[in-house]
């Protein structure tokens, strides 16, 4: 499914009389493929081929085959099998309505997503981590055509203080890889608890972690009644950096000061705590306080959120806001990667099948700080080696501590944040494909690819081309069986797009050629497909700093 060729199969009579013409009946036993109505078995032949193509239907078949039958008059029905290659896959995800409950609830409303619907019942299993706090059915089938069903999580309540829990519960679908876990934090209906809630602040929710430009972050919420609060925010233990006393009916307010200095860079783990008769409840939030431009990521591998150093690099971070702010990102691949080394980007785009190099701005003067260090997680300015004040484009992002490329004076202009690396680590983590002979440019040998790319397939004959001009002449070639409308070839280290077929010895390209060609072999199927690279779907400038 999804493939640019089609399959061929041959339709044969077994009659010693072949002097007439015969029409044959074609039909198919799944809507996945396509073909035609009827042959015709010319006369004086005994077979014929017709093409089988497959029907892209953003759909997870769970039926790998479709049955072509052949009929015509008084014959005996023909048969032939095809395995269909699925590339629809399941995103599973599992969503509960409330994250947070107190254990007097009951249920929980939870949502199960399959990302695509199916050509048939899909029953996706549950299993619990904590049945003695959170449970619900073993399993639950979402219908054909459906991408989603709705259950009911139950919470069990307990009779004795038992404190904050989580409970857990993971989906699966048996025989794929699609699997999700959700948890559900549940409060102790014994004890008091103890909410909090910070929309009150100009926050964005990063992986794992608040985002804000509050440097005075406040918590609200409820608790026991004249219940004593206090807050760690720096780590050291000491709840000493906040302080309030709730109301009579338990509602307090907390201002926490928060820096962008220290060792964690504006990272603060709010560390909440209530004290009261009954005892003691906590929370956390984790937050980082952000004085620089912050910007998303968004890849076809997930999102990942950075906050650049505006105020150490502020020509570097004026460079790159300049092309996340033009159209020159757009289509931007990850064209390097190296393992525990770093990703890379910023260099090459990619659209339809086609990689393009950065249309630059002149370079920029090198802002190296020691003090910014090459470090596991930040990014940092690509250069020509032997010339600090050549970066432009191009930036990597730091897998592992490379303290190394100081000595280079690699300029540091941001960090990412939050869980953010594990999007990182796992594009680095993709097997990289060399495809330098492919698109004759030497950039490209460590691309990550989420698949292997086609070996290629070389066409009968030789070819060739006159400088100037798009005609594409053969010898001994077979155009109009190996070739089709749309697509690329490979001639003489040049892509080519076919863009009409004349004959089995000539068709037009879509470009004309910028040398002679003659006699050169010639290979079709050997591009990778656009789905198969990390693409950055976009750059997006988060909470921006007013100017």
């Amino acid at each position: 499914e999804g493939s640019t060729t089609d399959a061929r199969l041959t339709v044969s009579r077994n009659t010693a009389d072949i002097s007439s013409p015969l029409t044959v009946s074609l039909a198919s036993s799944s809507p996945r493929i396509s073909l035609p109505s009827t042959i015709v078995i010319p006369a004086g032949q005994r077979q014929v081929e017709f093409s089988v193509a497959d029907v892209n239907d953003q759909i997870v078949s769970l039926a790998d085959t479709a049955n072509v039958l052949a009929t015509a008059g008084s014959f005996d029905g023909g048969q032939a099998s095809l395995k269909i290659t699925e590339d629809d896959i399941f995103s599973l995800s599992i969503d509960p309505a409330i994250p947070s409950v107190n254990e007097l609830i009951g249920s929980v409303s939870t949502t199960v997503s399959l990302g695509k619907a199916a050509d048939a019942d899909v029953v996706v299993s549950l299993a619990y981590a904590q049945p003695d706090l959170l449970s619900g059915p073993a399993a639950l089938t979402i219908p054909a055509g459906q991408t989603s069903a709705v259950i009911q999580l139950i919470v069990v309540a307990g009779s004795v203080p038992e404190g904050t829990r989580t409970g857990t519960v993971t989906a699966s679908i048996a025989g794929t890889a699609a699997t999700d876990s959700a948890a559900v934090l549940v409060q102790d209906g014994d004890s008091f608890s103890l909410t909090t809630d910070v929309s009150s602040n100009l926050v964005e929710q990063s992986s794992g972690i608040l985002l804000t430009r509050d440097s005075s972050f406040t918590v609200n919420g409820v608790t026991a009644p004249n219940a004593t609060l206090a807050v760690d925010s720096n780590g050291d233990g000491q709840y000493d950096d906040a302080v309030a006393t709730a109301n009579s009916s338990g509602i307090y307010s907390l201002s926490v000061p928060l820096t962008a200095d220290g060792q964690d860079q504006g990272d603060h783990r709010l560390m909440i705590k209530a004290t009261a008769a009954a005892g003691v409840a906590d929370q956390s939030i984790y937050v980082h306080y952000a004085t620089g431009t912050l910007v998303r990521f968004n890849t076809t591998s997930g999102t990942f959120d950075a906050e650049l150093l505006d105020a150490d690099a502020p020509v570097t971070v004026a460079n790159f806001l300049s092309y996340q702010a033009s159209p020159a990102y757009s289509g931007l691949i990850v064209h390097r990667s190296v393992p525990n080394f770093v990703i890379q980007g910023g260099g090459f785009t990619l659209s339809d099948s086609r990689i393009s190099s950065m249309q630059t701005n002149p370079p920029i003067q090198n802002e190296f700080l020691a003090a910014n260090s090459n470090l596991r997680g930040t990014l940092a300015m690509a250069m020509v080696s032997g010339n600090i004040n050549s970066g432009s484009s191009q930036w990597f992002i730091n897998v592992a501590d490379n303290t190394f490329l100081d000595e280079g004076k690699y300029t540091v202009f941001g960090r990412v944040l939050g869980n953010g690396m594990s999007v990182v680590d796992q594009i680095n983590n993709l097997t990289t494909y060399d495809l330098k002979s492919v698109y004759s440019n030497g950039a490209l040998g460590e691309v990550p690819l989420t698949k292997a790319p086609p070996t290629g397939t070389q066409l009968t004959g030789t070819v060739s081309l006159q400088a100037g001009s798009p005609l594409l002449s053969g010898s001994g070639t077979a155009f109009t069986s190996e070739l089709a409308v749309g697509t690329d070839i490979w001639i003489n280290s040049q892509i080519y797009r076919v863009q009409s077929i004349t004959s089995n010895t000539e068709a037009v390209l879509s470009t004309t050629a910028s040398a002679v060609v003659t006699s050169a072999s010639s290979w079709k199927d050997f591009l990778p497909d656009d789905a198969d690279f990390v693409v950055f779907s976009s750059i997006d400038e988060l909470l921006p700093l007013l100017p």
